[in-house]
């Protein structure tokens, strides 16, 4: 048995509870995370003159633009979906041009969504951003990267507060990073060669990985995910994906976003065999590494060790508590609510982990079993000597009780004698 020290338990409660703990991170879990997966229809949207160009989730809305044609004058279509099931149509907007709009990146600092055209009907456009409102949906500024080349893809990478596009053809379909505010800052190479086809569709970011759709329409050897890392600057999968169709004579994937950690959504345009051009959104789940950090601290909110763990979705992680000399395991947390241990415990097991989270443990300081018996016998010869003195005690008024009944009976027997 550990001893445990008086007041912890308020320690606890005032002070450890309220104090926040960095949030853990989580990454796509291989290389090539699209290898195999299955995808499943969420919803589809029947196109009534244009395809879907680009996709991407914002804090309240699934929102896609659908270029009607690339001339100048021609307003594109903008619509946003409720973002859970059935994804009813929320917004339709058709006042603006994007040209082809081929991809879309949102920003949930500035509450923007970031338009990269890919082409330049009209020439002031050029190597342009075209930014805007994330909640209003209007347009705030047009930016300009670059008077050589137009820019395809574009996503946000909001772990390092930066966006990553990728340059037409005139740019070699080079990968490059973007401060936030859009100034180049990192030029990754180019990439004409990793194409299956001739060119690319809009990207999205995942860590440190970069993932866009190649373009094969038309040439007979279906859809492909290609998968790009950023630290190393080279393509490190290419992954051959199949939707499932029935009743489809063509179809081109055009733009990918990730709606939750290793939650992809995918727009899909189609034509059915009844002639009718639909834009379907599928979706599917990749294998993705969740990190567990252990944080290990005293009431006093003294850092004894941190410790962090990579743990594939789905399995679970047994966690052996470090043993601080002089002290022992007071509580833990587990997102910062805590859970029912041993008194004794030294271990924690989680099971079936589906999100990053941090594990806080709580150390209070141990009181030695020395000590212990030491007070014990403290304890003990207080008590003894308190009670051999009261007992003293009674006896003295005893004996004065017992003197002073002697001396009562003494005078009444005089007194009779007298009479």
């Amino acid at each position: 048995m550990r001893f445990r020290r008086i007041g912890m338990g308020v320690l606890l409660a005032l002070g450890i509870i309220l104090t926040p703990v960095k949030e853990a991170e989580a990454a796509i879990a291989s290389d090539a995370p699209f290898e195999g997966v299955s995808w499943e229809l969420a919803f589809e949207q029947e196109m009534a003159a244009g395809i879907v160009q680009s996709l991407c989730v914002t804090r309240d809305y699934i929102v896609t633009l659908e270029n009607v044609n690339d001339e100048a004058g021609t307003p594109d279509i903008l619509r946003a979906y409720e973002k859970k099931a059935p994804y009813n149509l929320a917004i339709s907007i058709d006042t603006m041009n994007f040209e082809h709009c081929n991809g879309m990146a949102y920003n949930p600092q500035t509450e923007e969504i970031v338009v990269a055209l890919y082409t330049a009907a009209n020439p002031e456009n050029r190597g342009c951003l075209f930014v805007m409102d994330a909640n209003s949906f209007e347009l705030k500024e047009k930016v300009k990267i670059a008077d050589d080349y137009n820019i395809l893809g574009i996503d946000y990478d909001g772990e390092q507060d930066r966006y990553i596009i990728q340059t037409n053809s005139e740019g070699g379909y080079s990968f490059k990073i973007l401060t936030s505010d859009f100034q180049i800052a990192e030029d990754l190479g180019e990439y004409a060669h990793t194409a299956k086809g001739d060119n690319f569709q809009d990207l999205c970011v995942s860590g440190d990985y970069i993932i866009n759709f190649p373009l094969t329409l038309g040439l007979g050897i279906g859809d492909y995910m290609n998968v790009y890392s950023i630290s190393r600057k080279e393509m490190v999968s290419s992954s051959h994906l199949d939707f499932g169709f029935e009743g489809v004579t063509w179809d081109e994937p055009e733009s990918l976003c990730e709606i939750s950690p290793g939650k992809f959504m995918a727009v899909v345009n189609v034509k059915t065999a009844e002639g009718k051009t639909v834009a379907r959104y599928y979706q599917t789940t990749v294998p993705y590494n969740y990190e567990v950090k252990v944080v290990e601290k005293t009431a006093e909110e003294e850092e004894l060790k941190t410790k962090a763990f990579s743990v594939l979705g789905g399995e679970g992680l047994s966690l052996d508590f470090t043993e601080h000399k002089g002290y022992h395991v007071e509580q833990v947390l587990v997102g910062g609510k805590p859970v029912n241990i041993d008194e004794d415990a030294a271990a924690y097991k989680l099971s079936s982990v589906s999100t990053s989270q941090v594990i806080e443990v709580i150390y209070g300081k141990s009181v030695s079993l020395v000590l212990v018996i030491l007070g014990v016998l403290v304890a003990f010869f207080v008590i003894s000597t308190g009670l051999l003195l009261y007992y003293r005690h009674l006896q003295i008024i005893r004996r004065r009780k017992l003197k002073r009944a002697r001396k009562m009976r003494y005078r009444l027997q005089q007194e009779q004698i007298m009479i």
